[in-house]
């Protein structure tokens, strides 16, 4: 009726506006408010803002890890009825992506029930399941009721939310996030913790540092990727090309090639197994086995006899029995070209900075001195709150002491006081109290008046005061802040934080399967990947593609640690040689039943050497049991293209090759006889050969004596000598060096079966039972050489060797991997301290 009597009215709340722009602006207003409230992540916390407020409302409910689980449909309602006005299954899902393993690195909420599997199964209904915070999660609120962060009226202003909350380690970084905006989106993958809180700790350390030219220095992505490595996925698999990584974590956009990974087993029922251990981050494990099931239907790829998803909880086997006469190799790369088993990571960093309203494109770099930033801010606010709050609490205690000291005066003005306000009133007017302080007095308790409470009360203040001139160093003084903000993220690191899942791999040939499968296959075949080569007494072997073994047997020979490209060289009584790439042998686990080398390859003879090729060595020497000797390089043997094959003509019947040494170059031979002697000469006494020649005379043996043994000594200080119970060691500067083809020195009274070059550390002895015991040197005295043997043992023994952890070789692999990764280092160094010279 009013504005009937009053048009004017009506006309000024019209606002003329073209259709065109209305819609462009409710379109702009609508596309920001998905943007910045639903689809992105914050830069500061990690969270887009349904997750932000589930902890938040879980934090409330005092839902924590120590508690009890609570049924996922009250925390559901609770967040929507207090701070997401939005459909309750949006709730319900992102709660439940935050408890699956196969989703998070680093879950935020434990689970109880069914949150689905990673054959693509659904959750359970709210109502069936419970979650509770993880402990993780739980640093993500630490200190939010300390003024943190800045809190804001929740949708219908009866409550109050934080806009951010205080988390101490870089949540999007170590979890990932993924979201579809309005004309943008965002797609982080997860990152190994560990590795990003170093980085965050180098950026706090190195970044905007003075050089000694006055000029700041800013840390770079490249210093960045030198410790992170790339993504580290929850389901593990290989990522590839270092380089690449490098450069889609620079722009912030672009992706990356990630596999599964897969080895192969062998079986005497079924034959040959390739199984998948681990599959790429998101891939549906039920849909992968159901796609390459439909292929082998199709004949699209063939030699796949069985398909068996052997898979339990977290533990991923899908094993591929296959026929005798396919290609592994080439079955695995068609796998990858047409399955998921290689599948695309895309990499799009987008999140809002600028307290949560700008989205831009960050890249690794940007990422981390966001949240740096952030921590610094939240220990400020923190350090500002807690500081008003000591202050106030000193301000009490000091007036508190005063008024104890004149407790007679003070007790006489309150009984003298009518009212509580009128002593009140008193208290100010006559000690000059302030209000709180008046309140505190009467307050008080009779028993503050003792002592001892006058005593917490002291020494409460100096606490307090201690605790006023830390927190005014840390606003004061920004290295001290720094301090408390790396000190934090070591404490979450530390607690939390773990070893990698995912290997990232050196190999370019993922970005070709669409070339020729040649090509494909002779990339692939060239990938270095970390093996073990476990050797046992009895020369049985075990392959292992892995860089560390744990559990080591008690009946081990020896353990190689090298590279999958690396060669078997296996030597026979017979002279059969074979040369095996540990690429193509079977591969096992230490609970597995060792490969039989004389069965697998078809050998007649006993073997005798078992080695790879890539440990220390130049020549391989030959004695046989009728005192010949011969020596080979060992890059003939590599030569040789046919297996098995023989490398030592035996001329002689019953001729046996006895043992075999690997030699460098200035090594020293020892042969010796069963009847006491001891010839040590130089190996160039012995000439290389070829193939096909026999050996020559390696000691000159007296009549109806024989040969023992051959060992090599590198400068050792000792001999041990030994026959089937007794024992002697001798001093090497006893015996003298001669020539090949001498007498040598005479040792011993009694026959001699075996020995050994030592220094001061632990020997194996194996006895003819399979026993075998471990003594150290220090314990078998040494023995002028005219005395005879003592008693070992009662048992007889069969060889005594020294035990793999205490070989050189075993280390050398290792070694060489650190000494390139140190060189790579220092010229990464030297390239940047070059470059900043320049500029």
């Amino acid at each position: 009726m009013a504005d009937q009597e009053n048009p004017s009215l009506i006309h000024e709340t019209i606002i003329p506006m073209s259709i065109e722009e209305e819609i462009k602006q409710s379109y702009i207003d609508y596309a920001m408010a998905v943007i910045v409230s639903r689809a992105l992540p914050d830069t500061r916390d990690g969270l887009k803002p349904v997750i932000r407020r589930i902890l938040y409302a879980m934090y409330d409910m005092k839902n924590f890890f120590s508690a009890k689980h609570k049924k996922s449909a009250r925390i559901v309602w609770e967040v929507l009825g207090k701070y997401h006005p939005h459909g309750d299954s949006s709730v319900y899902d992102a709660m439940v992506r935050q408890a699956q393993w196969r989703s998070l690195r680093y879950p935020l909420i434990d689970g109880q029930g069914n949150f689905g599997s990673i054959d693509g199964d659904g959750a359970a209904a709210m109502r069936y399941t419970e979650a509770r915070l993880t402990k993780l999660a739980e640093t993500m609120l630490a200190d939010i009721e300390l003024n943190t962060v800045q809190r804001r009226d929740n949708f219908d202003g009866s409550l109050q939310e934080p806009s951010v909350l205080p988390t101490r380690f870089p949540n999007h970084l170590c979890n990932g996030t993924m979201g579809i905006a309005v004309g943008m989106a965002t797609n982080m993958p997860p990152h190994n913790l560990r590795e990003v809180i170093d980085a965050c700790l180098y950026f706090i350390k190195h970044n905007e540092k003075i050089w000694s030219d006055g000029q700041p220095r800013h840390v770079t992505v490249d210093e960045i990727m030198d410790i992170i490595q790339g993504p580290d996925l929850p389901t593990g698999g290989i990522i590839f090309n270092p380089a690449h990584i490098r450069e889609v974590y620079r722009t912030g956009r672009g992706s990356i090639v990630c596999r599964g990974k897969t080895h192969r087993e062998e079986d005497k029922k079924h034959g040959s197994i390739l199984v998948i251990d681990e599959l790429p981050y998101q891939v549906n494990k039920a849909s992968l086995v159901e796609k390459i099931a439909h292929l082998v239907m199709e004949k699209k790829i063939e030699g796949i006899d069985d398909i068996r998803d052997e898979s339990s909880g977290k533990t991923i086997r899908i094993a591929l029995y296959l026929k005798k006469w396919v290609n592994a190799d080439k079955l695995l790369v068609l796998l990858f070209k047409m399955t998921e088993l290689q599948s695309t990571i895309n990499i799009n960093n987008v999140a809002l900075v600028d307290e949560g309203i700008q989205p831009r494109t960050l890249n690794i770099r940007d990422l981390i001195a966001e949240f740096v930033e952030f921590r610094r801010i939240v220990v400020i606010r923190r350090s500002i709150f807690l500081l008003d709050k000591a202050q106030a609490r000193l301000h009490l205690l000091e007036w508190l002491q005063m008024a104890i000291d004149q407790i007679d005066a003070v007790i006489a003005t309150i009984r003298a006081s009518a009212t509580k306000a009128e002593a009140k009133d008193r208290l100010i007017q006559q000690f000059a109290f302030s209000e709180p302080q008046a309140d505190y007095i009467l307050m008080m308790r009779l028993q503050s008046l003792v002592w001892l409470e006058l005593q917490k009360i002291l020494d409460e203040m100096e606490a307090k005061r201690k605790e006023i001139e830390f927190l005014q160093e840390v606003l004061n003084n920004p290295a001290k802040r720094d301090d408390v903000v790396s000190q934090e993220l070591i404490e979450v690191k530390e607690q939390f934080g773990d070893e990698r899942r995912t290997s990232v791999a050196t190999d370019t040939s993922v970005w070709s399967l669409n070339s020729t499968l040649k090509s494909i296959l002779n990339e692939a075949d060239k990938v270095k990947e970390d093996t073990i080569v476990w050797i046992g007494n009895d020369w049985t072997v075990r392959v292992m593609f892995q860089s560390r073994i744990m559990n080591i047997p008690s009946h081990t020979r020896d353990i190689i640690y090298t590279h999958n490209q690396d060669n078997f060289v296996i030597i026979t009584s017979k002279g059969e040689l074979v040369v095996q790439r540990l690429k193509d042998m079977p591969w096992s686990k230490t609970s597995d039943h060792p490969l039989d080398l004389k069965k697998h390859f078809g050998l007649t003879g006993d073997i005798v050497f078992v080695k790879t090729v890539d440990v220390w060595y130049d020549y391989l020497s030959f004695l046989t049991s009728h005192n010949n000797i011969k020596k080979i390089d060992k890059n003939l043997v590599l030569s040789f293209k046919k297996f098995p094959t023989v490398v030592m003509n035996l001329v002689e019947q019953g001729e046996k090759i006895i043992s075999v040494l690997a030699l460098r170059q200035g090594d020293k031979i020892w042969i010796v006889s069963q009847w006491w002697y001891f010839l040590l000469f130089p190996e160039d006494e012995v000439r290389a050969s070829g193939k096909t020649a026999g050996g020559i005379k390696a000691i000159d043996l007296q009549e109806g004596d024989t040969i023992a043994d051959s060992f090599l000594y590198r400068d050792e200080a000792f001999v041990l000598v030994y026959n089937q119970t007794h024992h002697k060691m001798l001093a090497i500067e006893d015996l003298r060096i001669w020539k090949r083809a001498k007498k040598g020195d005479k040792v011993a009274t009694e026959n001699i079966t075996g020995c050994l070059a030592i220094d001061e550390w632990s020997i194996t002895i194996k006895y003819i039972d399979g026993d075998q015991q471990t003594i150290h040197s220090n314990d078998l005295h040494l023995t002028i050489p005219e005395k005879s043997m003592k008693p070992l043992g009662t048992k007889i023994i069969e060889a005594i060797f020294q035990p793999w952890e205490e070989k050189k070789e075993n280390k050398q692999y290792r070694e060489a991997k650190k000494a390139e990764e140190k060189a790579h280092q220092e010229k990464k160094a030297n390239d940047w301290l070059f470059g900043h010279t320049g500029e």
